[in-house]
């Protein structure tokens, strides 16, 4: 069992709410994201969630202090400028530091959570709640790194249908869509990956989501094999 002590983990298993707060704070903004663009103050209950997200993240990180002050650097960095942007716009090169900022942030925070459940002796709540954070993580950071392709260049994507095309989040919103048909190669083929850039990103994806999905299936079951033969 990993205590607060153990340093061979870089998650805190005696805390056993945290990785719950994170995964909630993940469905939540999945959630969120499809109708925030035809809600009024939309962009700002994004911000909301992911700074819900940002900070449940960091709670489940904390007790490892090297771990933190790393994950703090883009999370902050983030946290900051999401807000300003808020109040006022942003130059160009501040909106590419907050995306590349919370890209950075969310793929080390799902380092963790994989590295976590790799490293675990034994099936518990905690561990459930992890994998699935990483899983939902993926589809996150790829939205993200998506989103940011589009911005400077609005070609990367055939969106082949015209629905909220003159308004900028159902657009973002299709984005966190495909990411996610991706990352579960369900491929209805409605927003297509056009620039090689794109489509490089997106066959990453594609690679990476069943792979983590038959690696954890076969390392949970492992272990729970382990543990029933141990009760023996």
């Amino acid at each position: 069992m990993n205590m607060t002590g153990d340093k061979s983990l870089p998650v805190d298993e005696s805390h056993q709410g945290r990785p719950v707060f994170l995964m909630i704070s993940l469905f939540l903004l999945l959630v969120l994201y499809p109708v925030s663009g035809y809600i009024l103050w939309g962009e700002m209950l994004i911000s909301i969630g992911l700074s819900l997200m940002l900070i449940s993240a960091t709670w489940a990180i904390h007790s490892n202090r090297r771990v933190l002050i790393v994950a703090s650097v883009p999370g902050l960095a983030w946290l900051v400028l999401a807000w300003l942007e808020a109040m006022i716009q942003l130059p160009e090169s501040l909106n590419v530091v907050k995306h590349v900022s919370l890209t950075a942030f969310i793929l080390l925070i799902l380092g963790l959570m994989v590295l976590s459940v790799m490293r675990t002796e034994r099936v518990t709540g905690n561990t459930i709640c992890r994998a699935v954070s990483a899983y939902l993580l993926i589809g996150i950071a790829w939205f993200v790194m998506y989103s940011l392709i589009m911005r400077y260049n609005s070609g990367a994507f055939s969106l082949n249908t015209t629905a909220g095309v003159e308004r900028g989040q159902p657009i973002a919103s299709g984005l966190l869509y495909m990411s996610f048909c991706t990352l579960t190669t369900l491929g209805y083929g409605d927003i297509t990956p056009i620039s090689p850039l794109a489509r490089g990103l997106a066959m990453l994806e594609a690679t990476i989501g069943p792979l983590y999905l038959a690696i954890l299936v076969a390392r949970l079951v492992a272990l729970y094999t382990r543990e029933k033969l141990h009760d023996r």
